[in-house]
């Protein structure tokens, strides 16, 4: 029926009428086009208003955060126009080093997935000679750390019956865990519906993921809603209180991004993995606690600098230089 109205009302214009309207819409759009910056300031007002209400921070912060985002958009704008697109959201050639030691540029995609395949399969498997690889240390710890060895280890009582290299025991004397985490309480896994709303409010939904209809996006936007993130963290939740890893999980994407801007070479780029955004999550939580319960037994080495609080990367990228400096 709706469709039927549409149809008939579309036949009833003229082309004068058409013309008319078209000219009324151009109209419209300039006089609003005019109006665009007061218009903007208007909308990050409403939008630093609405943040604030959902604690995100102070209105007068908010406002003066969106504002700066704003004008580094137009600076980074007005640069890739006058550089042009320099690059596109793939891979889409490499430079290998042929037998000769020639450098050679691939671009065709059968040749391109062949090369990073074989890169990746070398780079992936350099410690597969080493000895927790081999009879008997993988046979003793298996791949997943749930041998009755491995609690041995933890709790410096591992006892072997085999000749190792003083390395190796050296090593394993490492692993024994700190008495200030033993005596700690175990830490709890489940993720609260709070810290899982305060997460994802504040979560970048441009990260990227494994593809499938659920994206930061489409969690980004459901924990706004009670019972749509009761629901996505009850279904986050159940995997770590259960022990298992679901189907979908067991999914990735490996993803090749270049370290240095420019330097396509096939051993300078990096492999990223994307994990299903559900299961990236589980596992941020899980190292947080990890880091959070670490911290409180004071058990991390000093020059432990990532995920820590009041400590950056840069930082430590400072005290190396000038440690080599000194040197």
């Amino acid at each position: 029926m709706i469709k039927a109205e549409l149809s008939a009302s579309c036949t009833t214009l003229s082309e004068t009428d058409i013309t008319q309207n078209l000219t009324e819409a151009y109209q419209d759009y300039y006089r609003i086009k005019s109006e665009s910056n007061s218009l903007r300031q208007i909308h990050l007002e409403n939008l630093a208003e609405a943040l604030a209400e959902d604690g995100s921070g102070k209105k007068e912060q908010m406002i003066k955060t969106l504002i700066t985002q704003e004008k580094q958009r137009a600076s980074a704008r007005r640069i890739r126009f006058l550089l042009g697109k320099m690059r596109s959201g793939s891979t889409t050639m490499i430079t290998v080093t042929n037998a000769e030691g020639d450098k050679v540029d691939i671009t065709d995609r059968a040749g391109l997935e062949a090369a990073i395949l074989k890169n990746n399969q070398d780079k992936f498997t350099q410690s597969a000679h080493s000895p927790f690889y081999n009879f008997p240390l993988q046979q003793e710890f298996g791949f997943q750390g749930t041998t009755s060895a491995t609690q041995a280890v933890l709790a410096g009582v591992y006892d072997f019956n085999y000749p190792l290299d003083q390395y190796i025991m050296d090593v394993i004397q490492q692993w024994e865990m700190p008495e200030t985490i033993r005596e700690q309480v175990p830490s709890s896994m489940p993720i609260s519906l709070e810290t899982y709303q305060r997460y994802w409010k504040k979560a970048n939904e441009n990260i990227s993921c494994f593809p499938s209809p659920m994206s930061f996006s489409t969690i980004k936007a459901g924990s706004r809603d009670e019972y749509v993130s009761f629901i996505d963290c009850t279904l986050t939740n159940i995997p770590l209180l259960e022990g298992f890893s679901p189907s979908r999980w067991r999914n990735c994407m490996d993803v090749m991004i270049m370290k240095k801007s420019g330097v396509l070479d096939l051993s300078g780029l990096c492999t990223i993995v994307l994990f299903p955004v559900d299961c990236n999550y589980a596992f941020k939580h899980i190292g947080r606690e990890m880091m959070k319960c670490a911290e409180e037994g004071n058990a991390l080495a000093m020059e432990q600098y990532g995920s820590r609080k009041h400590h950056t990367a840069i930082d430590l990228v400072v005290i190396k230089t000038l440690t080599f400096n000194i040197l």
